[in-house]
């Protein structure tokens, strides 16, 4: 894997039990397993909303929007808000190609 390819995860509270989680890199098949384990710890230990930067993101694949599907069904299932923010215009088009903007909050 280049290193430009690396998964990076960063969390940001922004107070009140919200948290966003800021994402750098591509995210793929090799690698979404870290975003999925991540993803379950903040919506476990978390009380607000959650908010995925993807604003240095420049890829993302089928497995990668089923995560976030299944991690904003969780989040509303408990009452919180999920959102998706500043993708990419490569990753926001994969996204409108799966017709998930909207239920993503893009």
């Amino acid at each position: 894997m280049d290193v430009q390819d690396e998964l990076t995860m960063e969390i940001r509270d922004d107070g009140d039990g919200a948290v966003t989680l800021v994402l750098q890199g591509e995210i793929d098949f090799g690698n979404v397993a870290t975003l999925r384990a991540r993803l379950a710890d903040l919506i476990r230990s978390g009380t607000g909303s959650l908010t995925v930067d993807l604003a240095g993101v420049e890829f993302v694949d089928s497995t990668t929007i089923g995560v976030l599907i299944q991690a904003k069904r969780r989040l509303d299932q408990a009452g919180r808000d999920f959102r998706v923010v500043q993708p990419t215009p490569g990753v926001k088009r994969t996204f409108e190609l799966a017709g998930l903007v909207a239920f993503l909050g893009i």
